[in-house]
């Protein structure tokens, strides 16, 4: 496959009229093949260059996802968000950031969802000391405009870019052959993709999870944005929601799992904390949900042995 410079998304099948192909979504673009021949049968572009969540589908549709490169997934950034999280190095409360409020920690939010500590908050710095300050330095410089030493929010949002590309949620209709990106688009999205989870599929509507514990639920037929609600567990999350039942489990990376049912109005029916970080999506057999934490492996059968409140 070439021209794919990177891509972290799982190949899915799609099954349609009798037949099976593979959907890849990669660098840019996703590409369908036939399963027997390995033949390239169509293509959609309009994706960032940093694909992760893995392509699913419905009885008639195909669902494909991608925040923008960085992981924001509005294409309109509020810069709210991302000034309140730099005040956190705003120790005289001043409403400014000065030079000498500069930590080990400063830099640039990308994140902002995320604690100052955490490795995905803002924009990479050197682990050399010198290095790191002479990174922080040049990063504070940059925002500030005026060349005061303090670093204002007029400042910091005039000219505020996170990330390339556009976030991109589209469905796809089956039987499209060469570039379908416009021939077989139902509908297209470009609010509240996440960077990592999988979105998920029930009756008609779509679920997406986004890091900050934001879930939105979308009609799967005309693209409608139906609800977008807080779960109430903040972070980053890395595990994709699954259904269970008639409910969706969300589980954080700092291992607080959210419990939502699947009908009626949105409400958080269930929250527990699992006491260990989770990055993996849960799994499940006929009988055992399976949650995999940094300490344990966990398994549920039956409500009587669901984690306590």
């Amino acid at each position: 496959r070439p021209y794919q410079k990177s891509g972290w998304s799982t190949p899915a099948l799609w099954a349609h009229g009798g037949k099976e192909e593979l959907v890849v979504l990669g660098n840019g673009r996703a590409y369908g093949y036939d399963l027997q021949e390995g033949k390239e049968l169509w293509y959609v572009n309009g994706f960032s260059r940093e694909t992760i969540a893995v392509p699913i589908m419905d009885e008639e549709r195909l669902f494909l996802s991608a925040a923008r490169q960085g992981g924001a997934g509005d294409e309109v950034i509020d810069p709210e968000p991302f000034w309140s999280s730099l005040l956190t190095f705003d120790q005289d409360q001043d409403g400014r950031i000065s030079k000498e409020e500069i930590t080990d920690l400063f830099t640039l939010p990308i994140r902002p969802e995320l604690p100052i500590e955490h490795p995905g908050f803002g924009i990479p710095l050197p682990k050399d000391p010198e290095q790191r300050r002479k990174r922080q330095a040049d990063l504070f410089g940059w925002r500030d405009k005026n060349q005061d030493g303090f670093l204002s929010k007029e400042e910091f949002v005039s000219e505020m870019m996170i990330g390339n590309g556009r976030p991109h949620l589209c469905a796809i209709t089956p039987g499209g052959r060469g570039d379908i990106t416009q021939t077989h688009l139902a509908w297209s999205l470009h609010r509240g993709i996440p960077e990592i989870p999988s979105p998920v599929v029930y009756e008609d509507r779509l679920y997406l999870l986004r890091s900050g514990g934001m879930l939105s639920g979308v009609d799967t037929v005309t693209g409608r944005m139906l609800f977008q609600e807080r779960l109430g567990a903040s972070g980053q999350y890395s595990a994709s929601p699954i259904r269970v039942d008639q409910h969706l489990l969300a589980i954080s990376e700092s291992g607080i799992l959210s419990v939502i049912p699947l009908k009626g109005p949105f409400q958080v029916a269930h929250q527990t904390s699992l006491n260990g970080s989770v990055h993996a999506t849960p799994a499940m057999d006929m009988v055992t949900l399976y949650i995999r934490t940094t300490e344990a492996l966990l398994a549920f059968r039956g409500e009587a042995s669901l984690p306590p409140k």
